[in-house]
C-alpha cells in the first residue's frame, strides 16, 4: 500500500471514530432524554396515584365515619326504644298491681254486701234443708218446748218454720210460747236447753246436729231445776 493509501485509510478512520463518537454521544443524550422523561412521568404516575389513594382513603373514611354516625344513632334509637319498653312494662305492672287491688277491694266489699244482705234478711228455711232436717228428726221423737223472743217478728217467724217442720217430724210439741221477754240481755240465735250437760237427753243431741248440718248453729244451755227429760228450744233475734 503506498503512502498516500495509508494517510487516506487513516483519515477515514478518524473521521469514523469521530463519527461513532457523535454517535455514541447523540445515543446517550437520546437515552438520557428518555431515561428523564421516563423518570417524570413515572414521579407524576406515583403522584396521581397517592393523590387518587388518598382521596379514596378520605372516601372510605368518610363512609366509615358516616356508617358509624348511622350505628350510633340506631344505637341510641335503640336505647331508647329499650328504655320506653321498660318504662311501658313497668307502667303495665303498676297498672296490673292496681288492678289486682281493685279486684280485692271489689270482692271484699260484694263479700261485705252479702253478709250484710244476710244479716238484715229473715231466717228461712229451704226446701232442701227442710227435707233434710225432717229425715234427720223423724228417727228420733220426744217431746220439745219451744219459745221465741218478743220485739221483732223474725224471730217468731223463724220459730214457726221450725215448729212446723218437728212437728211433721213426728216430734210433739208441748208448748209455743210467742213474743217472751226475758229478762236482761235479749237472746240470739239457737239456744237448746237442758238439765245436765253430761246427761243431755238424746234427742237434744240430735236435733242440735241436724240444726248445725242444715245451717243453723244451735247453742246449748244448761238450766238448772229443769227436768232431765225435758228439752227446750229458744230462739232468739238474729245474730
Amino acid at each position: 500500500m503506498s503512502r498516500s493509501n495509508v494517510e487516506s485509510a487513516s483519515s477515514w478512520s478518524n473521521v469514523a471514530v469521530v463519527v461513532f463518537t457523535l454517535a455514541a454521544a447523540v445515543a446517550g443524550v437520546v437515552a438520557l432524554h428518555f431515561a428523564s422523561r421516563l423518570n417524570t412521568e413515572k414521579d407524576a404516575a406515583f403522584e396521581r396515584f397517592k393523590v387518587e389513594s388518598a382521596a379514596q382513603i378520605a372516601a372510605a373514611d368518610a363512609r366509615a365515619a358516616d356508617a358509624n354516625r348511622q350505628a350510633a344513632e340506631a344505637g341510641r334509637g335503640t336505647a331508647e326504644a329499650l328504655a320506653q319498653a321498660a318504662a311501658a312494662n313497668e307502667r303495665a305492672g303498676a297498672l296490673e298491681v292496681e288492678s289486682a287491688r281493685q279486684r280485692e277491694r271489689a270482692a271484699n266489699a260484694e263479700r261485705t254486701l252479702l253478709e250484710l244482705q244476710q244479716r238484715v234478711q229473715d231466717r228461712a228455711i229451704s226446701p232442701a234443708e227442710r227435707t233434710a232436717l225432717i229425715s234427720a228428726l223423724r228417727n228420733t221423737t220426744g217431746q220439745i218446748r219451744v219459745s221465741c223472743v218478743g220485739g221483732n217478728p223474725e224471730p217468731c217467724a223463724f220459730a214457726r218454720q221450725l215448729v212446723e217442720i218437728l212437728r211433721e217430724s213426728g216430734w210433739n210439741v208441748s208448748e209455743f210460747s210467742e213474743g217472751v221477754i226475758f229478762v236482761g240481755a235479749s237472746p240470739s240465735g239457737l239456744i237448746l236447753q237442758v238439765a245436765n250437760a253430761q246427761r243431755p237427753p238424746a234427742r237434744a243431741v240430735v236435733l242440735q246436729q241436724a240444726l248445725g248440718e242444715a245451717g243453723f248453729p244451735t247453742d246449748g244451755e244448761v238450766v238448772p231445776g229443769l227436768a232431765e227429760d225435758v228439752v227446750a228450744l229458744v230462739v232468739g233475734s238474729k245474730r
